[in-house]
């Protein structure tokens, strides 16, 4: 089932329908930054690993002697990952400030529903299709409505 079956069916009314399409709209936004954020991280892992893996493991004749040390860091394959990395870690930042972002809104919509239940949903004496409609959610969409 969906939410458009829900709302045809009676079980949603339009304002809880367009609200509930919202919830889910940021849900898989918040879904898509998180995916985003995790992609960075591991190109921000891989980056530094591999700069600190190099520094250490084939680099290291080179700290005998400070003249040698000009000669180090103009090496082409330090300065590719230290590209790497830099570039990684300002988008890991970005992508994270933007996932929390998400979140945030997210979490403040899915709050307010919780907390506005009875201007939201359609009055029935055993509440029978609200919880329907939450389990669905919370099975289908990940989002979980019966507690703050």
């Amino acid at each position: 089932m969906t939410l458009e079956k829900f709302r045809d069916s009676g079980k949603l009314t339009r304002i809880a329908y367009d609200i509930l399409t919202e919830l889910v709209k940021r849900k898989t936004e918040e879904k898509i930054w998180k995916r985003r954020e995790g992609a960075a991280g591991t190109c921000l892992i891989f980056g530094s690993g591999s700069l600190i893996l190099y520094f250490f493991f084939y680099q290291k004749k080179d700290f005998d002697r400070l003249g040698r040390l000009n000669e180090f860091f103009h090496d082409p394959v330090l300065l590719f990952f230290g590209f790497i990395s830099l570039a990684a870690a300002i988008v890991f930042i970005r992508f994270h400030s933007k996932r929390v972002e998400a979140e945030d809104d997210y979490d403040d919509l899915r709050k307010e529903v919780i907390e506005r239940e009875n201007e939201i949903w359609v009055k029935e004496p055993d509440e029978a299709g609200r919880y329907e409609v939450i389990h669905f959610l919370l099975k289908n969409k990940d989002i979980n409505l019966f507690y703050k």
